[in-house]
């Protein structure tokens, strides 16, 4: 359990800056979701 919640810090210090959202809420709104898939698209 502590892995996970240390990707997910790893995962929010990444992306804070450049997708403008955090994964902390990630589970609970669907923006957020069509944000990451959004974003990953740009970057790949």
């Amino acid at each position: 359990m502590n892995t996970y919640v240390n990707i997910i810090d790893t995962l929010k210090i990444i992306s804070n800056p450049f997708l403008k959202f955090s994964f902390s809420d990630f589970t609970g709104n669907t923006e957020n979701v069509k944000g990451i898939c959004i974003c990953l698209h740009i970057i790949g």
